[in-house]
């Protein structure tokens, strides 16, 4: 009885014989958008998080072990004055800039991204033209074209003839009722405007 207890935690992030779906021909990251494999699994992995201390606990530490407080900036020039005022410049981009919505510093970003990394695969952050910073995770990544799979176009970012990143779509403002992401408003930005 206990141990079922025990395992009854662990049920949103297992998976069952009967949710497995026959492999397809290709690209594994082209079958993962197909049949929405990525995202489910996504979903498992953010369903063990809330349902399991254990796995918040993992998350948490490995957050603190890596980021810790965060990364501090040095400047180590010949000029004092310059490593004075390149060291004062980033601590006020840092704790009031960093942050397209103002809502946390530098520090808290790398580990909200870290954490995003690890529990869902993949995060994404856009360089902004004002110097800040704007994430997104990996709900809002799609193609806009709904089941529409083309050849260069993988799951919302659209590849050259060698795979290399050209474009991330991203949705606007994602809708938490609606089922899918595929339909609502995406913007394009251009890859060297995204660090993923």
């Amino acid at each position: 009885q206990e141990q079922v207890q025990l395992l009854a935690g662990y049920r949103g992030a297992r998976a069952l014989r009967t949710d497995r779906k026959v492999a397809s021909r290709g690209r594994q990251d082209r079958h993962l958008e197909a049949t929405f494999d990525r995202r489910d699994m996504v979903d498992r992995a953010r369903q063990l998080e809330r349902s399991s201390v254990l796995a918040e606990g993992i998350l948490s530490r490995s957050v603190e072990n890596v980021v810790g407080q965060g990364f501090k900036l040095q400047a180590n020039t010949s000029s004092t004055p310059w490593n004075d005022r390149a060291e004062s410049l980033w601590k006020q981009w840092a704790d009031n800039e960093a942050d397209v919505r103002g809502m946390a510093t530098w520090d808290e970003l790398l580990g909200l991204i870290f954490r995003s990394y690890l529990r869902d695969g993949d995060v994404g952050t856009i360089l902004l033209s004002d110097g800040s910073l704007q994430q997104f995770e990996s709900d809002q990544l799609s193609s806009p074209d709904g089941w529409v799979l083309s050849r260069d176009m993988v799951d919302g970012v659209r590849l050259d003839a060698r795979g290399k990143p050209l474009a991330y779509f991203v949705v606007d403002s994602p809708n938490p009722i609606s089922a899918s992401v595929r339909y609502q408003h995406h913007t394009e930005i251009p890859a060297d405007s995204v660090l993923f």
